[in-house]
């Protein structure tokens, strides 16, 4: 019985050592109901953001988060950019769970940039929550983030996974002892849609080399130093 119950250990070890490849899917939507929106932009970009679809595909070293390329539809540009503001998520995200590296690519005033995410600190709690058929933990974190209306500080939820013990997220968040399957940032709901484990392949995935590399408080400065610009343009 006890070489029985080893065997079967080992077969289960290894079917999941196998299975650290393949896609996981995500979905984005308010966290709070719509009801009280009455902007006609603002509702055909709710309704857009719902229809968006977000892919990760992993290894077991390293991960690649970015939007599903649609198929090519004529939108009106106004609700491209509510919809893109409201999904708090543009580029690609890269894992390497090896360099222990976050980076994010992505564009910004005609400039691609590298940008090297700072690590996030967890609390980790003893929550649970099921989702699909997976029990998650919830872990929470602080983040603070300025605007033209000043400073606020933003508490972000996820809920992660063990029995996926894979450190990868949505929208450049990860280093939990599990798969992010849902993530609470600013009103916004990232939730798993499906899992994709590939058996029998491996998938490469290779972080970017052409951009400017560059910290993620140096872009944000750059960022904010381009909107204070534009408005003193304005005025």
């Amino acid at each position: 019985m006890k070489l029985k119950i080893c065997l079967l250990l080992i077969v289960l070890n290894s079917s999941f050592v196998f299975a650290q490849n393949g896609y996981a899917y995500y979905k984005k939507q308010l966290s709070s109901g719509d009801d009280e929106i009455t902007n006609e932009y603002m509702k055909q970009a709710l309704k857009r953001l719902k229809s968006q679809e977000y892919e990760l595909s992993f290894n077991k070293n390293s991960a690649l988060f970015k939007q599903v390329e649609e198929m090519s539809v004529e939108n009106n540009p106004v609700v491209e950019a509510f919809t893109q503001s409201i999904s708090q998520f543009t580029g690609e995200v890269y894992f390497d769970r090896t360099k222990k590296l976050v980076i994010h690519k992505n564009d910004f005033s005609g400039t691609t940039f590298l940008i090297q995410k700072n690590n996030v600190n967890w609390v980790l709690t003893r929550d649970t929550l099921k989702i699909d058929k997976y029990l998650c933990y919830k872990a929470t974190t602080t983040q603070t983030i300025e605007n033209s209306e000043g400073l606020h500080k933003l508490k972000i939820t996820a809920w992660y996974v063990p029995e996926i013990s894979l450190p990868y997220g949505p929208d450049a968040f990860g280093g939990l002892p599990g798969l992010i399957l849902q993530l609470e940032n600013n009103g916004i709901l990232t939730t798993i849609k499906k899992i994709e484990f590939l058996n029998n392949e491996t998938l490469k995935i290779s972080l970017p080399t052409k951009g400017k590399e560059i910290t993620e408080e140096k872009f944000n400065a750059i960022v904010k130093k381009t909107f204070e610009n534009r408005k003193d343009n304005k005025n």
